[in-house]
């Protein structure tokens, strides 16, 4: 028996001299990866969409406070919080589910101003439901966080037209002229305390939302009629590379044998 030095350079000619064995092989692998998928349960996806605007006419923003913003509603949307509300309502609703389901099958996209919410089951009924919950109650707590950024708005603004009579300028605020000879300064100073108190406060319950947005649910969650296909391709694809290799070592096996 002769000791056969392994060369790649060699390897690939011969594979390539007998490429339509690789050919054969990577479609029976391709193919065999593509049946073996049809063995999986099958999966439904609902999706119910949340839409978040910017009126960039009241306020102009970096695009880091504009990315901020964004980012904060998406973290809303995925918070303890809301899927600690989630759970309530679903198994409220007769559906069991925990955190670690949740961390499994719901998913969240954001396409531009679009967040799209995503739940997979096995159950199409089920997946729409949840996705509905989900989507449902993210809005509430998105809501509710733009009512308390509209909050800390005002208040802001009540703090800055105190201050400026504090300065001995006009008080100015959203809404009225301050009358400042009208207020002694450790009235002002003692007003301002309490509303700065409060705006603090506000601004973080508002958890990252400005008051420029506005949040809607503007598609809800249908019945899916057919299974998603996850992760046919990727079996597709892995059969088709074992077919592959398996084809190289083949040609090179038999190749070696022949010179033994």
């Amino acid at each position: 028996m002769k000791n056969q030095e392994f060369s790649p350079f060699e390897s690939v000619e011969r594979a390539l001299a007998r490429w339509w064995v690789m050919v054969i092989l990577m479609i029976i692998g391709g193919s065999a990866g593509w049946i073996f998928h049809f063995f999986y349960p099958p999966v439904f996806e609902a999706k119910a969409v949340i839409t978040i605007n910017i009126d960039f006419e009241k306020r102009q923003l970096t695009q880091y406070e504009e990315d901020s913003a964004f980012s904060a509603a998406g973290a809303i949307i995925t918070s303890s919080g809301v899927k600690n509300l989630v759970i309530a309502e679903a198994q409220a609703n007769g559906y069991s589910l925990d955190l670690s389901q949740i961390q499994e099958n719901f998913y969240l996209e954001r396409k531009q101003s679009v967040w799209e919410l995503r739940v997979r089951d096995q159950e199409p009924k089920v997946a729409a439901e949840l996705t509905n919950i989900w989507a449902e109650k993210a809005t509430e707590v998105l809501n509710a966080a733009l009512k308390h950024a509209l909050q800390a708005d005002q208040l802001q603004a009540q703090v800055n037209g105190l201050k400026n009579c504090l300065a001995g300028a006009p008080g100015q605020t959203a809404t009225t002229q301050l009358d400042c000879k009208s207020i002694s300064q450790e009235q002002i100073q003692a007003t301002v305390k309490g509303l700065t108190g409060e705006l603090v406060q506000e601004k973080k319950s508002s958890l990252g939302i400005i008051p420029i947005m506005t949040i809607g649910l503007t598609e809800v969650a249908g019945v899916p009629d057919k299974p998603a296909v996850f992760g046919q391709a990727g079996l597709v694809l892995a059969g088709a590379f074992i077919g592959l290799i398996v084809s190289l070592w083949g040609i090179n096996t038999l190749k070696v044998s022949q010179h033994e």
